[in-house]
């Protein structure tokens, strides 16, 4: 049996593939031995409810590690011991925000001589990245299939490949070393997610339905000329190496995922570059025609600069914000703070889907 995976091949026609993310077809040798070790964050959303049915599955392969972590601190010292244990693939069973503090611990104290594959669980309460690059199916039976393929000699199957991503290298003085993670939004991107813990998850809703649902409610908004949920702020942005452009903006996002949640793909720009980059200015016109387009990451006539809508593919971006920003779920900052924040590219993950 050949032991390769194939990497995701997410180009087509309407796709802004970038060689960093969409274009890559060549299979990927993967070691004979996979060594997995799991950590299980029982905060995380899709844990609240306990570990019990996860730690039965460890019981079935008991020479699989577990390590419970509750804080980025944990993280680190977990993977510290992965490392020292020869690990090389690990599953995450947590939220967007675990995803960020193990991808900030990989990248920041480097505990690996070659990062591990990463392979990710819908254990969270929005699981963004998770709809991207993670498992299908719930979190139970998702870990007992990974733990299954991982203990197999062969790892090849129909549905096996690898997914590369680039990772977002954050700065700013909100944190003394660099954070990073997948996905950056500000603007309205922060005021929709305070929106969504304050009435949409109060109803019991969660997941993709919970942040689906709070997303067409802030574009209803948006088209009625309602400011009551999302109001314009004033931000200062510099593209790559070009100068300093002020903006009042209902959303800016930099990321690098190439699915949002419920499908959504709100980029449209052509430029070989590992970031994904996107801006919507205050009074934007022609939302009706144009955002049906443009959030599935389509082209469309009028949605262009001059009209509200900015969308690139880039390599760094520097903004000024009076505003806090959320970084996979996470919030920093708080409003009328002035700070700068520098958003670049900070190397790649590799995610195993089965």
């Amino acid at each position: 049996m050949n032991d390769l995976l194939h990497e995701a091949v997410l180009d087509g026609p309407d796709r802004s593939a970038t060689v960093y993310s969409a274009t890559i077809s060549r299979p990927t040798p993967v070691v004979k031995t996979m060594r997995l070790g799991v950590l299980n964050n029982p905060l995380s959303g899709g844990n609240r409810n306990g570990l019990g049915a996860i730690y039965t599955i460890q019981k079935e392969f008991p020479q699989i590690p577990h390590r419970e972590v509750n804080t980025p601190e944990d993280i680190s010292a977990a993977l510290s011991d992965f490392a020292e244990r020869g690990i090389n693939l690990v599953a995450i069973n947590g939220g967007d925000g675990t995803i960020q503090a193990v991808l900030t611990s990989l990248f920041r104290k480097l505990p690996f001589q070659f990062h591990p594959l990463l392979s990710v669980l819908r254990a969270g309460t929005t699981s963004m990245i998770a709809g991207d690059v993670g498992l299908c199916g719930s979190r139970v039976s998702a870990m007992r299939k990974l733990c299954a393929w991982a203990k197999a000699t062969h790892h090849s199957t129909p549905h096996s490949e690898i997914i590369r991503r680039p990772v977002l290298r954050i700065h700013t003085a909100h944190a003394q070393e660099p954070l990073f993670g997948m996905f950056f939004g500000t603007g309205g991107i922060t005021q929709g997610i305070e929106f969504c813990r304050t009435r949409i998850h109060s109803l019991g809703l969660r997941g993709e339905i919970a942040a689906g649902l709070a997303t067409a409610m802030l574009l209803a908004s948006l088209l009625r000329k309602r400011s009551s949920y999302v109001t314009p702020t004033r931000i200062s942005t510099s593209v790559n190496q070009s100068p300093t452009t002020q903006y009042e903006c209902l959303i800016v996002i930099v990321s690098t995922l190439e699915r949002l949640f419920a499908g959504l793909r709100p980029y449209w720009g052509r430029e070989i570059a590992p970031l994904h980059y996107t801006v919507l200015r205050a009074n934007p016109k022609y939302m009706c025609r144009t955002l049906p387009a443009l959030l599935r990451g389509r082209k469309h006539p009028y949605g262009i600069p001059e009209h509200g809508y900015i969308s690139h593919n880039v390599e760094r971006v520097c903004l000024q914000l009076e505003c806090p920003f959320t970084l996979d779920g996470e919030l920093f900052g708080i409003n009328g703070d002035s700070h700068q924040v520098v958003v670049e590219s900070g190397g790649h993950a590799s995610f195993i889907r089965i």
